[in-house]
């Protein structure tokens, strides 16, 4: 290889660092995005444990009376399906992730809302909880907002 082949593999052009920065800012967004992907699976998580605890102390408390199984197979079933809806966010955040951020945010104060309307001291029990998991999501949906800005950008689609 000659002199000049040697400088023009050593030289790096301004695109290179331009793709390097793009790169950076995009590691930078996928991480909060994975945040706010653990956020979702642990706010699942967290609700269904919660609700099953719940709902163990509440059949303890009945003491020989007779247990309402529709009630029960109800509130374990719905349980279940935002579980599972959870879960699935999370999954989805890999594909879309503002979308699956913003509808676990929704679902999330939805969820909370009705908690609050039919028992009125969930508007401060775990009201700590509550905040870090809203606050990890917004940030996290900003974060794949921008990412997806980055995205369309890298795409030449202005």
């Amino acid at each position: 290889m000659d002199e000049t082949q040697a400088k023009q593999t050593e030289q790096t052009s301004v695109f290179d660092t331009d793709n390097e920065l793009l790169e950076y800012d995009r590691d930078q967004h996928r991480a909060g995005v994975r945040k706010a992907r653990n956020t979702l699976f642990i706010a699942g998580g967290l609700m269904f444990v919660v609700d099953m605890v719940l709902l163990l102390i509440q059949l303890n408390n009945l003491d020989g009376a007779e247990i309402n199984y529709t009630y029960l197979y109800g509130v374990v079933g719905l349980d279940i399906l935002l579980l599972a809806a959870f879960i699935g966010l999370g999954i989805w955040t890999k594909r879309k992730p503002y979308t699956a951020i913003l509808i676990g945010l929704i679902l999330f104060c939805v969820v909370q809302l009705v908690a609050m309307i039919g028992d009125p001291t969930n508007i401060y029990k775990g009201v700590i909880v509550k905040l870090v998991v809203i606050v990890s999501l917004v940030s996290g949906l900003k974060k794949a907002k921008a990412l997806q800005q980055l995205d369309r950008f890298a795409a030449g689609e202005f």
